[in-house]
């Protein structure tokens, strides 16, 4: 029990230094580029956390979120297609890059 509070402590304290190290990141570019470019407003460094954020949720792929979910659902369809497959003397080839991460796994 105490290893997983210590874990969820420690994951949480790594996203709130993410979000802060990205954030000054977005701060200093933003107000860097953006101003002289484009002519837009300089940002907070508040605002600029909040953009990273934002950007982050919209163009994401999740894999922080549900990329496990994701992954246990297709090894589990590769699984089944596999035996169903070769119960029916069918030979599957994986594609040569799903080989290579099944390798370095």
């Amino acid at each position: 029990m105490k290893e997983n509070v210590l874990s969820t402590v420690l994951s949480v304290c790594g996203v709130i230094i993410l979000i802060v190290l990205a954030g000054g990141l977005t701060f200093l570019m933003w107000n860097w580029l953006m101003p002289n470019l484009f002519n837009l407003p300089e940002l907070s460094f508040w605002q600029a956390c909040g953009l990273y954020v934002f950007c982050r949720l919209l163009l994401s792929d999740y894999d922080i979120y549900i990329g496990a979910i994701h992954n246990r659902r297709r090894d589990k369809i590769k699984k089944n297609w596999k035996n169903n497959s070769n119960r029916h003397g069918i030979e599957i080839e994986l594609m040569s890059f799903e080989k290579d991460n099944e390798e370095n796994e």
